[in-house]
């Protein structure tokens, strides 16, 4: 796994751990078809533990045993909002089959996408920051992405090893970066009929 990448997914974890657990566009950008769908209330779980209750916590300190290698890593562990993430709005992850592929999608609200923007670029400063239309992307690698707007981050990634009808013999095996993109693009379009914001089993 490429370094960039690498920081994308730790990225989205510290988001996890950090977030202390019809025509009409979708509030919940997750398909009804997802295989699987992992919720944070963010709101509640940060009403219960503050960051520096995690910061002492063992788990923690093991996880950030290593000194952090950058300023922006260490600004992060002291002070995860200088992100640009919304810490206070919910996070979702979530897998979708399609064919003999999987999707794994994470995914939060950003309250400055400036910010957030800036750190990726802290991140790595070798990073090339794309557009497609009105969604940024980043990555250097076949297998996962970063995107956002004004107001929400998508990172997506090829998970089709995880999918148990995949034919690994087919030579189909990987999610091209176009499909990824694709995906995501059509992640933010996803409209209320097709999300599970619509189902009132999910309500």
């Amino acid at each position: 796994m490429k370094p960039t990448i690498k920081n994308f997914l730790i990225l989205g974890l510290v988001s996890f751990f950090i977030a202390s657990c019809g025509s009409k566009s979708a509030d919940v950008l997750i398909p009804e078809d997802a295989a699987m769908v992992l919720h944070v209330n963010a709101a509640s779980l940060s009403s219960k533990i503050s960051w520096n209750d995690i910061k002492s916590s063992d788990w923690f300190k093991m996880m950030s045993h290593d000194e952090p290698s950058s300023d922006i890593q260490r600004k992060l562990l002291e002070d995860p909002a200088a992100s640009g993430i919304d810490l206070n709005s919910d996070f979702f992850m979530f897998m979708k089959p399609s064919g003999n592929h999987m999707y794994l999608c994470f995914q939060g609200k950003l309250k400055d996408a400036k910010a957030f923007e800036d750190m990726i670029k802290k991140i790595d400063k070798n990073v090339e920051i794309k557009k497609d239309g009105d969604m940024n992307y980043a990555g250097d690698d076949d297998d996962a992405y970063m995107t956002w707007k004004s107001d929400r981050f998508i990172m997506v990634a090829d998970a089709s090893d995880m999918n148990p009808g995949m034919n690994r013999h087919s030579g189909e095996s990987k999610v091209t970066p176009d499909s990824l993109l694709k995906y995501a693009k059509e992640t933010y379009n996803l409209k209320s009929s097709n999300s599970i914001s619509g189902k009132s089993k999910f309500k």
